[in-house]
């Protein structure tokens, strides 16, 4: 199976996962995100005043925007994208097959990057993966660090406190491809050459295989 048809099989279907060593059955990333749409907790989340359920704000944005792009290229390639998310999701994948068999697909790792993508952010907003900090410039927009800014109770009143991480970061997960985010502009570097280029903006300094293999 290629890395492509594993992504589309955990977006779309039941699937064999590794936790703790043991191999478990997860249902398809899709629909597990679409149930964390509503739930009973979930940072950020705001509850509707009609249904008493609480809207997981994070997790509603991610369902609709992947819904939105995987929709929009069906229509692209003048398919049908109506149905099941899932079902869309599968005839992409098929569809991209056939143009990159016939040499018609243009920016090939792009396209069928997309699902590996997906799986990234389902993953992280899910199971958030420790994160590893970049030290240096987004060589997209040039920013070094991302400063949070949130509201916390101290002394009796609330306040504003600044957090600073760095605008480059790459969540480890073991097991799971490297994908690096600014988190200033929203840049993903998330095929293999894209890393390579990403290191060697940065003078070298980031062995990816190493940190890939750590999981730490």
């Amino acid at each position: 199976m290629t890395a492509v048809s594993r992504a589309v099989e955990q977006l779309t279907r039941d699937h064999e996962e590794l936790i703790e060593g043991r191999a478990v059955t997860a249902g398809p990333l899709l629909e597990q995100l679409h149930q964390a749409r509503y739930s009973s907790v979930g940072a950020g989340g705001s509850r509707g005043a009609a249904s008493g359920m609480v809207l997981n704000v994070k997790a509603f944005d991610l369902y609709e925007d992947i819904d939105g792009k995987v929709r929009a290229w069906l229509d692209h390639y003048r398919q049908p994208h109506q149905g099941e998310l899932t079902d869309a999701v599968t005839r992409l994948h098929q569809i991209l097959q056939a143009e990159d068999t016939g040499g018609r697909l243009e920016h090939r790792d792009e396209m069928l990057g997309m699902f590996d993508v997906m799986v990234y952010q389902i993953e992280n907003l899910l199971d958030p993966p420790h994160e590893k900090e970049l030290l240096f410039p987004c060589p997209e927009c040039g920013e070094r660090y991302d400063d949070t800014v949130t509201m916390e109770q101290r002394g009796g009143r609330e306040v504003e406190v600044m957090t600073r991480q760095a605008a480059l970061r790459i969540p480890v997960r073991v097991g799971r491809a490297l994908v690096a985010e600014c988190h200033a502009c929203g840049k993903l570097w998330a095929t293999r050459d894209d890393l390579i280029s990403l290191a060697e903006s940065a003078g070298g300094v980031v062995d990816f295989a190493a940190l890939a293999a750590s999981g730490l």
